[in-house]
């Protein structure tokens, strides 16, 4: 094989590492609520955060629809913990989640009081 090929193809090979490097996913799910029937209904206005453990980074807040759902962009893959915030006291719960290297990283469905 003389140079010119395998240079290209270790170029492509590092490109082709770098780009994965990189990838982000999208976080999504749903927050549901208990209603006054005892049984679950969609959440909406409630705020969502992703949170490093090891830093603190917090992302840029998120908001649930009318339908409950909530999407954080750009996340890169890694151990996150999915902070929500309920008004009007402002009680907030967090739980442990794993983004993927994928473009959709979906959370099941919570209830939060």
């Amino acid at each position: 094989m003389s140079a010119r090929p395998l240079f290209r193809l270790m170029f492509v090979a590092l490109c082709a590492t770098a780009a994965a490097a990189h990838q982000t996913t999208t976080v999504r799910g749903r927050i549901d609520r208990v209603g006054a029937d005892r049984h679950p209904h969609p959440a909406p206005y409630l705020t969502v955060t992703l949170r490093t453990p090891d830093t603190g980074h917090r992302t840029d807040p998120s908001y649930t629809g009318r339908d409950g759902m909530y999407y954080i962009y750009g996340v890169a893959p890694g151990t996150y913990y999915l902070e929500v915030r309920v008004l009007p006291l402002g009680a907030l719960y967090t739980y442990r989640i794993e983004a993927r290297s994928q473009p959709y990283t979906d959370v099941a469905p919570l209830v939060v009081p």
